[in-house]
């Protein structure tokens, strides 16, 4: 008989605290540049750097504050940090940057469906768009052309000929079209050649489709400037780039393990048993074709070759850290930013239903 007192959904609560603690380890691992399983001075730097924490601080400022986190985390005074004692400030910075600056927002997502539909801004009046449509919907070029002409981005420091440039630019190879956050990473280019800031870009934009985005607005009047100090990664010098990295894995992280339930006939019975965390390369082939990944760029010979080549020879299926660096072998097969590829894949997560996919 089950005791009363614990909530129905428990298990969905301790499965997404495990979710949230993989993730994080992953990052912890990814600063451990010497694999000393923890973190040291200039390690703490970059971690620090990468989750944000650094934005609106001069040199000066950032190793006073570095310094102060490593004393304050370092709890045992080893000389360095343990996953444990780091975890609380990772945890901090990712509740912080919930309010971080992003041109995502629904408004936007409801434009760029308009726009691969019905080739203009506003959409159809008592069209309803249904949960994840904008994310199944791609970009054609006349599109994007269209866009640029009637939004008035078009002038003389950019071009159609500069608009088409940015545009194939940004398509990954294999795909005709733009998906959701390729059009995101071309509207900050958009913005870039035109020198001004991306959320004034987005800002125009909706206004051509009678939309206003409030947590956009808010958000450019608080907005810091980015870190690019000394701590600076090469990678996440940019807002959608440095978001990708712990929510884009917590969300591959769910999308991976709704695979692995395949032919669990209770998933939460298998979810209580970790039952989750190994991929038989049958149901990798099968995220590859039902999430769009098998084109010209990646066959499904290239697929298995890739889960081949990230399968351990000790074991006899992936764990999510070898599937982890298919992804990574992917994104290279296709030629495209493995951050873009990584985002697709976890945002196709919140689209779904919370039942594991069936054979």
């Amino acid at each position: 008989m089950s005791d009363p007192a614990v909530p129905t959904d428990f298990w969905d609560l301790v499965t997404e605290a495990e979710e949230r603690e993989a993730t994080a380890r992953t990052f912890f691992l990814k600063h451990d540049t010497d694999g000393s399983n923890s973190i040291d001075r200039s390690e703490l730097g970059f971690a620090l750097a990468e989750l944000g924490a650094l934005d609106g601080m001069d040199d000066v400022a950032v190793e006073e504050f570095i310094e102060q986190q490593f004393v304050v985390l370092d709890a045992d005074g080893s000389g360095s940090i343990s996953f444990p004692e780091f975890i609380d400030i990772y945890n901090a910075a990712i509740r912080k940057r919930e309010d971080q600056i992003s041109v995502d927002c629904p408004e936007l997502q409801e434009v760029y469906h308009s726009l691969c539909t019905f080739k203009n801004f506003r959409r159809r009046d008592g069209l309803q768009i249904g949960t994840g449509d904008w994310l199944k919907s791609q970009l054609p070029l006349e599109s994007w052309q269209k866009m640029c002409k009637d939004a008035n981005f078009l002038s003389k420091a950019f071009s159609k000929g500069k608009a088409d440039k940015v545009y194939l630019d940004h398509k990954a190879r294999g795909e005709k079209n733009l998906r959701y956050k390729q059009f995101l990473l071309a509207l900050g280019a958009v913005a870039e050649l035109k020198g001004m800031d991306c959320k004034s870009l987005v800002v125009e934009l909706l206004k051509k489709a009678n939309l206003v985005s409030d947590s956009i607005l808010q958000k450019q009047k608080t907005q810091k400037f980015l870190y690019t100090g000394k701590f600076a990664s090469k990678d996440t010098s940019g807002d959608e780039k440095r978001l990708v990295n712990a929510d884009a894995l917590t969300g591959l992280r769910n999308l991976y393990e709704r695979f692995c339930l395949l032919g669990q006939a209770d998933p939460k019975k298998a979810i209580r048993a970790n039952k989750t965390d190994e991929m038989e390369e049958f149901k990798f082939i099968k995220l590859c074709r039902d999430c769009s990944l098998i084109d010209s760029a990646v066959t499904v010979k290239t697929a298995e070759l890739i889960y081949q080549e990230c399968k351990p020879k000790d074991q006899p299926r992936l764990n999510f850290m070898n599937f982890r660096k298919a992804i990574t072998l992917m994104a290279k097969e296709k030629r495209m930013p493995e951050e873009e590829l990584l985002t697709y894949l976890s945002l196709l997560k919140k689209m779904d239903d919370e039942d594991p996919p069936q054979e």
